[in-house]
């Protein structure tokens, strides 16, 4: 992967901001920006079961469940749910390639 990509997203990310990172994968951009930034929490939404897997077994190795939120779901309806349950993100990644 793009390590100097995953890098200067962390840089985008102020302290105690709420992040959505849709189509999360294995949290390939939760992960670093949990580490190298200071979030308030990260919403980290995954529909494919085996990567939502991985992305849980990566939060958990790396000790970041006290800040990564994952959600096994359809980022398109569960944005949805967390819009109306009061979350309001400042920043919101979709990296299309």
């Amino acid at each position: 992967g793009n390590l100097n990509e995953r890098k200067f997203l962390s840089t985008l990310v102020k302290e105690n901001e709420v992040i959505v990172d849709m189509f999360a994968g294995i949290g390939y951009f939760s992960l670093p920006i949990a580490k190298h930034s200071k979030p308030k929490i990260i919403y980290s939404i995954e529909l494919n079961l085996e990567s939502f897997k991985f992305l849980t077994e990566n939060i958990k190795i790396n000790r970041l469940d006290n800040i990564i939120i994952p959600i096994n779901g359809d980022s398109k309806t569960e944005v949805i749910k967390l819009s109306k349950s009061g979350v309001r993100a400042q920043l919101s990644f979709l990296v299309l390639y």
